[in-house]
């Protein structure tokens, strides 16, 4: 609660940090913004072309289901990647001006939710053509704010970690690569042998991937199991990030 009573205090801070990271992002592009749908659109048609075509993964509107998952997940790999570095980039921020440090890591978590919001909304019509489900469109702010504390989470944890041990980022980085294929983002847990398919579970994103999956590609609201799980993965992963940050800030800034 302190936390969040901060970042209500200095708002003002926080939005102006937040767009300039965002803009930091585009310096010098032609193209800006653009690639925040540009990019998705390029993956989720490869993806399609590999699974789709070639692997003959039988779904209709394969890339409409690819790019359902696969846009929160670059969110959320492209923030925790960022995170490990962000206090070290930040250091003359943090010892030259008089603000609370975790602005530094929810500003930096903003930043890439905006740019994720930008191609989300490009990209929304052609769910909605597909499947009009104005029920679940009235719902998706609400978990988009649950999936932004659930990254922002990580990010809170790994910024102060990288500064302790700094193969962390390079650590992130080959865990990633993994951890996307072992995310349900181009195929379904229905192809997935039954003995490996409890453990998709342990996977912290899986939840928030099929309520996405839910909510745009197939146009419903998702069970209570599956929202109940992503509500819990967020509370636990937040909840740590806010306390251990708390915790070491200062010793790591000492260390920049």
């Amino acid at each position: 609660m302190q936390t969040l009573k901060t970042l209500w205090k200095e708002r003002k801070y926080l939005f102006a940090l937040s767009w300039r990271f965002l803009k930091e992002k585009y310096i010098g592009s032609v193209l800006g913004i653009a690639w925040a749908f540009i990019t998705p659109l390029i993956l989720a048609g490869v993806i399609s072309l590999i699974f789709g075509k070639i692997a003959k993964i039988n779904l209709s509107r394969y890339p409409l289901f690819v790019l359902s998952g696969l846009l929160p997940w670059m969110y959320f790999s492209q923030t925790i990647q960022e995170s490990c570095y962000i206090l070290l980039s930040s250091a003359t921020l943090l010892k030259q001006f008089t603000f609370s440090p975790v602005l530094i890591p929810f500003s930096r978590s903003g930043a890439n939710f905006l740019n994720f919001l930008f191609g989300f909304t490009v990209i929304l019509p052609a769910f909605l053509f597909f499947k009009p489900s104005f029920i679940c469109l009235f719902s998706l702010p609400l978990f988009l704010f649950l999936f932004f504390l659930f990254t922002t989470g990580w990010c809170l944890f790994l910024c102060w970690l990288h500064v302790f041990f700094r193969d962390t980022g390079h650590l992130v980085s080959l865990v990633l690569l993994f951890w996307f294929w072992l995310t349900p983002i181009f195929y379904t847990l229905s192809f997935v042998p039954l003995p490996y398919r409890n453990w998709l579970l342990f996977n912290p994103m899986t939840p928030f991937v099929i309520t996405f999956q839910k909510l745009l590609y197939e146009g419903k609201f998702p069970s209570p199991g599956w929202l109940g799980l992503a509500i819990l993965n967020m509370m636990i992963f937040f909840g740590l990030g806010v306390v251990t940050f708390e915790r070491k800030i200062n010793e790591a800034i000492k260390r920049l």
